[in-house]
């Protein structure tokens, strides 16, 4: 696959050129008023590339502008069918799987055909399918309680938006006193942050909020394979909700969820990657966008709320109130508050060393370069 990004601009220069895509390197033209970030943007791009058996090139013209060119092998290949392992059943121990029900939404038929291939390699027993969001509360109703395990969801859609339908959802839940709500799952073609919002929070609750096309490895995350005996007195939804810390019977949380993260950037593209990512390690997120955001956050949680954090994630380059900062505020805090310790781990695109003054002021217990892998947060987590 190729792929061009081209602009008219300022252009570069050529002696410029072999700088773009080397760690932490910027170029700096007159026609440039501002410069941001920390040079490595570029740098990320060409290992993906390569990652993905490809390259890029770029071609620029000072006064005129600059043309980037990405090729990436791009094989299609058919969604894979995942085989779910089924419990072996011997004379002496008769088992049989929790069986699984999910009811899917979409206004397009390819959609609905994909996602319903993927839920069933993911362990789903039962897929009914609606092709609008009316439909999808029709079905909703005409079911008893714990029948389905998940609504999975598009946004966009004919009738009644996958929004709404959810909210009509819990209105009916609601009504008829229903102890066990449905987790609710989205999927759309035009996410953003609005309406992640908004099914995040009170009354949805939505388990996840996923852009098209899906990522069958992050959908399993969440709705996973599970294998409880039937009459074992474990369910699987309620396990799993328990494992990634949903809430249960309309926003009363669990009374063992884990400790949350308190997650803090003021890039929310950033900030939104990172929450993203800890959710599909199944970890709640509390988002602050600022240093003094974060430190009114912190405040409330630990101190008037009295709430438990397992730890924070601190962007150390932030306007206003720098993440270094915040996090010796942070610190000051639970020393004059005899609050047991929190571990805050700074996140910069820079290293620790090129930092070390900052980071010893900081009280901070560790400092990762930016970007920041899964597996580094899974160690993180075993903290």
């Amino acid at each position: 696959m190729k792929i061009e990004v081209a602009d008219t601009g300022c252009g570069l220069k050529e002696e410029d050129l072999q700088k773009l895509f080397q760690k932490f390197s910027q170029t700096h033209t007159d026609g440039a008023s501002r410069q941001i970030g920390s040079g490595l943007g570029l740098w990320i791009t060409k290992s993906l590339c390569e990652l993905m058996s490809g390259g890029i090139q770029v071609y620029s013209k000072l006064g005129v502008g600059t043309c980037f060119t990405v090729i990436i092998r791009a094989d299609y290949l058919p969604v894979p069918t995942r085989t779910v392992a089924k419990p072996q059943v011997t004379a002496n121990s008769p088992i049989k799987r929790h069986q699984r029900r999910v009811l899917i939404a979409d206004d397009d038929p390819y959609n609905l055909e994909v996602h319903s291939h993927i839920l069933r390699g993911l362990g789903f027993d039962v897929i009914i399918t609606a092709t609008n969001g009316q439909l999808l509360v029709d079905l909703f109703k005409s079911k008893p309680e714990r029948y389905f395990e998940y609504i999975i969801t598009d946004v966009a859609m004919p009738r009644l938006d996958g929004i709404q339908a959810a909210l009509k959802v819990r209105e009916f839940e609601k009504a008829k006193n229903r102890t066990y709500p449905v987790k609710i799952g989205f999927i759309t073609g035009h996410s953003n942050l609005r309406d992640k919002r908004s099914c995040e929070k009170e009354p949805i609750f939505g388990s996840f909020y996923l852009p098209k096309p899906i990522n069958t490895s992050l959908l399993e995350s969440f709705v996973g394979p599970t294998n409880f005996p039937a009459g074992s007195g474990r369910d699987a939804s309620s396990d799993a909700g328990r494992e990634r810390g949903w809430s249960n019977e309309f926003g009363r949380t669990l009374p063992h969820e884990k400790p949350p993260i308190l997650c803090v950037d003021d890039d929310e593209f950033n900030l939104d990657c990172l929450s993203e990512m800890l959710s599909t390690l199944g970890v709640k997120t509390v988002k602050a966008r600022s240093g003094e955001e974060a430190l009114s956050t912190f405040r409330k949680i630990v101190f008037e709320e009295e709430k438990p954090l397992k730890c924070v994630l601190m962007d150390c380059r932030m306007s206003g109130i720098d993440g270094w900062t915040a996090s010796n505020r942070m610190k000051d805090m639970l020393k004059k508050g005899n609050k047991p310790n929190i571990p805050i781990i700074g996140l910069t695109g820079e290293s620790k060393q090129h930092n070390i003054d900052k980071f010893r002021f900081s009280g901070m217990e560790d400092l990762i370069q930016k970007p920041i892998s899964k597996e580094r947060l899974l160690k993180l987590l075993d903290m």
